[in-house]
């Protein structure tokens, strides 16, 4: 163990790190204070009673703002283990910066309030930005004031700005012999620091009056200056290389220009903001380059652009150059390094050397402590942006050290969103990056766009590096506000795989080749066009994409219409969101999400139904947690698995799967059993509520405990904490609605807050999560069997005509099949063909054995995908499709916001995007699809849909408008404020109807399925980023430890599932997260695929399947079967 020290610290000998011997952060301060009181000394000879006086009364303010602002602090040191400073050593460096640089130019209350002005907004900034402890007010004060004296350049009287800019002086040639010593002369005869007929020689010993800091003496502050700088041993080098650079550049125009080579020392390097500077660099050691070569490259850089400055008549040119090189530190840092610059040593650490600590054991980040300056922005990140509090402090003193958890991140509950790597200022947490590992500045190319890894539409910048994706940042916009999930940060990297198609594919002797995207088309036409005259139109189907743009999808839809002849249109929001859709149109008359997601920070209560939020939406999830947490809200979870917000919540419902009617229904019961509904609500804006209150006299607690199993207790007061809210707002998602009753749920939950008066106010309505990028955006733009554009009806004449006059073509008014009809129509070789656009049918449908089966069955498939998937393996033409980096055009997230979508990429080899397919093949087919560019297409949707209502790209740049559009441009944050888009709102009597399978002997347990936080839907895009398969890259199957032991089970053990419809093997992970009788399987792996378990019977309003409950067994899988299966 010797051994190795020796080692590591003879490796880290080599790059010299400066230090601070040893001086804790007050003895720094103490010394940086006695260091000043020389200049301080000199001015107030020079000066007299004024500067004393005007020094004292900064010094006093500063101490006394330092101690009320410690008052205020302490309130926060209980909750979040924080210090501060004990001394106030700190204060008093900050009050002596700002009374020198007041020394005479203002009455003494002047002075005070910039010297109290300066701890106060120094605080402030400090709070907002980096933490709450304040790290050193000196370093604000030095900020504020070089603030200042910028300023002072725009103040006409040059004897008040102290000089800093002579306008006279560009009347002087200061690169001619004869034009600076005319210059000086004038000078002279002016005053520098206002004393007249004094030479710059003379000025450089001793002034006899000045307007600011130094101007006592050059010399005796430069002396000041290094005598701090070998004090406590911080960056004297860079001061040394910069003093020296400008004494050499004075020389050498000195002789170049025949001029008194020590009057050029004396002026350039001694006169104007060179004093101030080399005792600001000397005590400010983290912005400037932390290397040796670094410190001598800044400085001499510095004086170039500072002697650049000086000859225009500048002469407070440093604080520009400073400004101007402080951003490049980091790279200049880099020049001559081989090894990187604090992996051994902690650099600027207030102990005695000690070996860092780099902790790699994240798979989504590197934590060096050697970088650390404990500025707790990450903490803050953690804590109030992700609303996680992983992050903390350990330790104490000089010691102290961030820290996740109980110890590395690794074996932490981090989830790696990466906020608090993005936030961090100095390096210290790094992502672990696929492909370069760059700083942001370096990229080529970055620009903002959309993110597709949900529904939430999460703002971020993608940067690329030689046109691969190399990092993402979040964008302080709505609706997350400068938050990211991890999936959101590190789930694109997909768009650099080399298995990327980039080539279009035909089936030729059962193999699929590359052809020309000429030769594809072609046998597109050909084939649609034979299907079309031997079978008709309606034996062709299209699958539209909940992950394209609504370009895209409107230019599908319109294809498969106009061209193909039939409505036989869905997507795969079928299977999840569409009983919701259905349901809230029948209730309120608008099937959408009816407030914004931020608004959830302003509900009183919070009702989550059926929606893993911190899984499927993690950053909607924050909203919640800080309505909980910041805002005092209470938190109801309806949830039969033990997700992440019952830990938040202050009541867990939890109830037998496929019992969710009869648990809302008797909320509700509860609440009129009690008065407790909203009548003035009921009576003014609603229909049916007598119907319904008489349907929930069945559904007393009681009752209710015997159908869900949720404690009647319990149920009560859920009930009272809802109905007693002032704002209520309910949040689910396809819990509730991927149940063969679930547009009967969500009729409940509709049911629940007309009856209290939640609907059509900030932080209430009824807010369905849409699981996928662009779900909500397809069924806006059509993509459904019986909707046209901004869910006009099929059969409505009027709205038909004007489609037909728009696209010169008559189209079907009948409607088309769902999703998973075309699947059994196909598997019944009723539906002959079929053009599926960025779908994944084959893992994403239930009955997977009978979705292959259909899609075999098929005469003719074509497939436009990114990747080669499980679904375009079984095409007979594969069509290579550019991802979101790669295209233009517009999403529409839950909340209804059209949102931008940004071009960053050039697609690889010859991917073509998808509106780019669709219009090339209308036009082989003989329509006239001639679009050149993604806004031409939205000018057509706009014009064509009310919702829309004429919006450009231009509208929705910046922040997105959510539908409907006003004629103004404005959005539509919150639906049905004065009235519900039918008019009234409509109470829906709806009865409680067991699921028709149930557990047996033969399958005695519940099967459920649902999203993890690490993967995305079917994996195809997410498990090609290296960060996320590191998180989770294994199926496994949760299961109850009373299960486990009642069946021999083991945690880690291979296990098999299986159902009538067919079984998976996997690994069994024992966790109380699932209760008994119930096993819980993810829905992201093509080895155990999920959906080979589950039954396509469906909600007959809505179309969509019941996967969220099959009945199971599981057992052991024996000897044999585990060879079989390797």
């Amino acid at each position: 163990m010797a051994n190795h020290d020796k080692g590591a610290q003879r490796e880290s000998s080599k790059l010299k790190p400066e230090r601070h011997s040893g001086l804790d952060e007050d003895q720094v301060m103490l010394r940086t204070f006695a260091a000043m009181c020389i200049p301080a000394i000199a001015v107030i000879l020079a000066v007299g009673q004024r500067a004393f006086f005007n020094i004292l009364t900064a010094v006093v303010a500063a101490i006394v703002c330092h101690a009320i602002i410690k008052v205020f602090e302490s309130q926060d040191l209980a909750k979040l283990g924080e210090t501060t400073y004990k001394t106030f050593y700190s204060p008093l460096v900050a009050g002596m910066i700002v009374g020198l640089c007041m020394v005479e130019l203002s009455p003494y209350y002047i002075t005070a309030i910039v010297s109290a002005v300066t701890m106060v907004v120094f605080k402030w900034g400090q709070e907002k930005y980096f933490g709450r402890k304040i790290i050193n007010p000196a370093a604000g004060a030095k900020a504020l004031v070089l603030l200042l004296i910028t300023l002072m350049w725009f103040i006409p009287d040059n004897l008040a700005a102290g000089q800093l800019f002579y306008p006279e002086h560009l009347e002087y040639n200061l690169l001619s012999g004869e034009g600076f010593v005319a210059a000086m002369e004038f000078g002279e005869a002016m005053g520098f620091y206002g004393t007249e007929h004094l030479s710059i020689a003379e000025s450089f010993f001793l002034w006899n009056r000045h307007g600011w800091m130094g101007g006592a003496s050059p010399l005796l502050t430069v002396l000041s200056g290094i005598l701090l700088a070998i004090w406590i041993k911080l960056k004297w080098k860079l001061t040394l290389s910069y003093m020296g650079s400008m004494i050499v550049l004075a020389v050498l125009l000195g002789a170049a220009t025949g001029s008194p080579i020590i009057l050029r020392i004396a002026f350039h390097a001694f006169t104007g903001s060179v004093i101030f500077l080399a005792f600001y660099m000397a005590t400010e050691p983290q912005t400037t380059p932390a290397t040796d070569m670094g410190q001598y490259v800044f400085g001499g850089l510095l004086a170039v652009l500072t002697m650049v400055g000086h000859l225009i008549g500048f002469y407070g040119s440093s604080f520009v150059a400073l400004a101007i090189l402080n951003p490049y530190s980091p790279y200049i840092d880099r020049i001559g390094l081989k090894i990187p610059f604090g992996k051994k040593e902690r650099m600027f650490s207030p102990a005695e050397f000690s070996m860092a600590k780099v902790d790699t054991s994240s798979p989504v980040m590197d934590y060096d402590e050697s970088k650390c300056i404990m500025c707790q922005r990450c903490v803050k990140a953690c804590d109030e942006i992700q609303e996680k509090g992983i992050l903390g402090l350990g330790d104490r003193g000089e010691n102290i050290f961030t820290t996740a958890g109980l110890g590395e991140r690794g074996f932490s509950e981090c989830d790696g969103d990466g906020q608090c790597f993005e936030l961090c200022p100095t390096g210290a947490l790094t992502p672990k990056q696929e492909g370069h590992e760059i700083r942001k500045w370096e990229a080529d190319t970055a620009a903002r766009t959309t993110c597709t890894n949900c529904g939430t539409g999460c703002q971020l910048k993608a940067y690329l590096k030689d046109n691969e994706l190399v990092r993402v940042e979040s964008v302080d916009a709505s609706p997350n506000e400068g938050a990211l999930c991890i999936k959101g940060r590190f789930g694109h990297t997909y768009v650099n795989s080399d298995d990327r198609l980039t080539q279009a594919l035909v089936r030729k002797e059962g193999n699929l080749v590359p052809v020309s995207w000429k030769e594809a088309l072609r046998e597109i036409s050909n084939k649609f066009t034979e299907i079309k005259e031997e079978h008709g139109s309606e034996a062709i189907g299209g699958i539209a994409s909940a992950v394209s743009t609504n370009e895209e999808n409107y230019l599908f839809q319109k294809f498969m219409r106009v061209c193909l002849g039939t409505n036989n249109i869905d997507q795969s929001n079928r299977l999840c969101q569409t009983s919701s859709m259905i349901a809230l149109e029948k209730a309120f008359g608008c099937g959408a999400m009816t407030n914004s997601v931020e608004e959830l920070t302003e509900a009183d209560c919070i009702f989550v139904a059926g929606s893993n939020t911190t899984a499927a939406h993690p950053v909607i999830a924050r909203y919640i947690k800080e309505a909980v947490r910041e805002n005092g809200a209470e938190l109801i979870v309806l949830d039969p698995r033990e997700i992440e917000l019952v830990r938040w919540a202050d009541h867990w419902l939890r109830p037998d799967i496929g019992t969710d009617t009869a648990s809302i229904n008797g909320l509700m019961n509860v609440i009129l059993d009690n008065d407790w509904q909203d009548d003035k609500f009921i009576e003014a804006r609603t229909e049916g509520f007598a119907e319904l209150k008489e349907s929930l006299s069945d559904y007393d607690p009681d009752r209710v405990e015997e159908m869900t199993g949720i404690p009647a207790d319990e149920l009560k007061k859920a009930a009272e904490s809802f109905a007693k809210a002032e704002r209520g707002s309910i949040v689910f998602a396809s819990g509730i609605t991927q149940h063969t009753s679930g547009t009967k749920n969500v009729l409940s939950l509709a049911n629940l807050a007309m009856m209290t008066g939640n609907i059509g106010r900030e932080g209430t309505g009824l807010n369905p999560l849409q699981g996928q990028n662009n779900a909500q955006g397809a069924s806006d733009m059509g993509a459904l069997p019986d909707r046209l554009t901004g869910y006009q009806s099929i059969d409505d004449p009027k709205d038909v005509c004007k489609f037909v006059n728009n696209w010169n073509k008559e189209i079907p008014t009948e409607p088309g099949l769902t999703k998973i009809e075309m699947i059994r129509s196909a598997a019944a070789d009723e539906l002959k063909g079929m053009f599926i656009m960025g779908d994944n049918t084959v893992m994403s449908d239930p009955n997977m054995m009978q979705t292959e089966m259909a899609l075999d069955n098929l005469e003719f498939l074509v497939v436009a995908d990114p990747f080669l998937t499980e679904t375009a393996a079984k095409a007979d033409v594969v069509l290579p499709a550019a991802t979101f980096l790669e295209k233009e055009g517009t999403f529409t997230n839950t909340e209804r916001r059209i949102q931008k979508v940004n071009k960053i990429r050039e697609a690889p080899g010859k991917t073509r995007s998808d509106w780019e397919i669709i219009s090339a093949l209308a036009q082989k087919m003989g329509y006239k699809f001639k679009y050149s560019r993604p806004e031409e297409i939205m000018k057509e949707i706009a014009d064509l849909t009310p919702i829309y209502n004429g919006i450009t790209y231009d509208d929705i740049e910046e922040e997105g408008i959510q539908w409907p559009v006003q004629d103004d441009k404005s959005g539509t944050p919150i639906l049905h404020q004065e009235e519900f888009m039918r008019g009234k709102g409509v109470f829906h009597a709806v009865e409680y109807e067991q699921y028709e399978e149930q557990p047996d002997e033969e399958y005695p347990l519940r099967l459920s399925t649902g999203r993890t936080l690490y993967q995305v839907r079917t994996g195809a895009m997410s498990r090609r980023s290296d960060v996320l398969s590191a998180k989770l890259d294994q199926p496994y199957v949760e299961v109850n430890p009373e299960d486990g032991e009642k069946y021999d089970l083991s945690d880690g053990e291979e296990v098999k599932v299986s159902t009538k419809l067919g079984q998976i093997q996997t690994e069994a992970r024992i966790t109380e997260k699932v209760p008994a009788g119930t096993i819980f399987v993810p829905i992201h792996f093509t080895e155990s695929p999920a959906n080979q378990l589950t039954d396509d019977t469906f909600d007959e309003d809505s179309g969509t399947p019941g996967i969220k409950q099959a009945s199971c067994r599981i057992e052991k899988v024996s000897a044999e079967e585990k060879i079989l299966s390797q």
